[in-house]
């Protein structure tokens, strides 16, 4: 039997809403008072290459976030030589970053700070960014590479931008608490001249003045605040972030097998990723510090347990640009690249083979080669790891095959494997205390 139904209120605002016909007012959800950028100084006003800038973060009651957080400081080279940043940025001058909660907790240690934030940002960002956003931190835009404009740290001083998202405690989606920030320590200290630029001239030294964080800070609703800090007194509040761990292996320059392991524990680790230099290359004035050697792994394999990543070892054939096509393809895979063709890495095959023709003389964007591995389980959360200690670590098998050219003139020494092992780590956070879990 036929019906009629008589449509009810309910329905039919429904049926407008979803044909985009209902035409009320959207509902307020915002419950911050108040929005604004803060600045906290450092304790100089100028700092040297191998000092430490130290900051005590002073945003009160405010909540913070960290993704629009930025690093301001004006670096200026002293003596006749060019200092140029090679295919790096001005984080070029930065060793290492430790942050810290007030009570001493350590919430961030980042080794070799330079390199992995060249990492982070040629893989997971696209070419468009580094020539915008990516230009005010110092990385040179293809168009005037030839001449190092953009990338150039004259003797007068140029300001330069960081993102504090480079940072791993501060790439937050979620507003980070005063119960966090409020009195934290970040400690930033300065790399050596040699590491830090690359010249064909001197540059005897450099000079940071005025370094500043400018904080993205929100004031909250008293009764939201009120029950924030209710939370944080009863059953704390969970942050996480995806930390990064340096090791290093060294081999010597006609070496071709390479088998170590991660010594790090922690109960989801979710990639790894191994960058090869020169060790000659990586303190000298004369080379690009932060860029890689060419390309010339011929197999490499992971294990954890009885997990293979892949199952079979990728073999490469011939390590040129003609041949290590499925390499290239694997690393954008360990990236989250392969699944759309809208978020796409800036580095391309060319820059991945990183043939060094060009190592002294820019442009430097064909020095970014990466092996890595995906220890990811999930497809639909990045977050899902394998669990590592000392008894089942992290075992990687590397073969290379050293061609004519895989080192500059001048740098044929022992080559030195940076090694990154990201995984997730969990901060709570009281009223007065944090708890760090790895």
């Amino acid at each position: 039997m036929d019906e009629n139904v008589k449509m009810n209120d309910s329905l039919t605002n429904s049926l407008l809403q979803v044909n985009n016909l209902l035409y009320k007012m959207s509902p307020a959800l915002g419950i911050a008072a108040r929005r604004n950028h803060r600045i906290d100084f450092a304790q100089q006003a100028q700092y040297s290459p191998s000092e430490t800038i130290v900051y005590d973060c002073q945003t009160g009651s405010d909540f913070v976030g960290g993704k629009n957080s930025y690093l301001k400081l004006k670096v200026s080279k002293v003596g006749a030589g060019t200092a140029e940043l090679g295919s790096g940025s001005i984080c070029n001058i930065i060793n290492r970053v430790v942050v810290r909660s007030r009570t001493g907790k350590e919430l961030t240690r980042v080794e070799n700070f330079n390199l992995l934030c060249k990492d982070i940002q040629v893989w997971d960002c696209p070419k468009e960014w580094k020539e915008t956003a990516g230009g005010a931190q110092g990385y040179g835009s293809d168009s005037s590479a030839a001449t190092g404009n953009d990338n150039i740290v004259p003797t007068n001083g140029k300001v330069f931008i960081i993102p504090m998202w480079v940072i791993p405690c501060f790439n937050q989606d979620r507003l980070m608490p005063p119960q966090l920030m409020s009195g934290c320590r970040i400690e930033i200290t300065l790399e050596n001249v040699a590491t830090a630029f690359r010249s064909t001239g001197v540059v005897d030294s450099y000079v940071v003045d005025r370094p500043e964080i400018h904080w993205d800070t929100y004031d909250l609703a008293d009764a939201y605040k009120r029950k924030i800090a209710e939370m944080a007194s009863r059953q704390g509040l969970n942050l996480l972030h995806k930390e990064y761990f340096h090791t290093i292996v060294s081999g010597s320059a006609t070496e071709t097998d390479f088998n170590f392991d991660i010594k790090k524990a922690c109960s989801k680790a979710l990639k790894a990723m191994i960058h090869t230099r020169s060790t000659a290359q990586v303190s000298s004035l004369g080379f690009d510090s932060v860029g890689t050697l060419r390309y010339d792994y011929s197999q490499y394999q992971s294990r954890i347990g009885a997990d293979y990543f892949p199952n079979a070892p990728i073999s490469v054939d011939d390590t040129s640009i003609n041949g290590n096509a499925e390499s290239y393809y694997h690393s954008l895979f360990v990236w989250n690249k392969t699944a759309n063709c809208w978020n796409p890495s800036s580095v391309t095959p060319l820059e991945y083979t990183s043939t060094n023709a060009t190592i002294n003389t820019p442009p430097d964007e064909y020095e970014n080669s990466l092996v890595a591995f995906n220890y990811n389980k999930s497809h639909v959360s990045d977050l899902q790891g394998y669990i590592v200690s000392n008894s089942r670590s992290i075992l990687i098998d590397l073969k290379a095959t050293p061609l004519a050219g895989a080192f500059p003139t001048g740098t044929e020494t022992p080559r030195r494997l940076d090694v990154y092992l990201q995984y997730l780590r969990a901060v709570k956070v009281y009223i007065s205390n944090v708890e760090v879990k790895d």
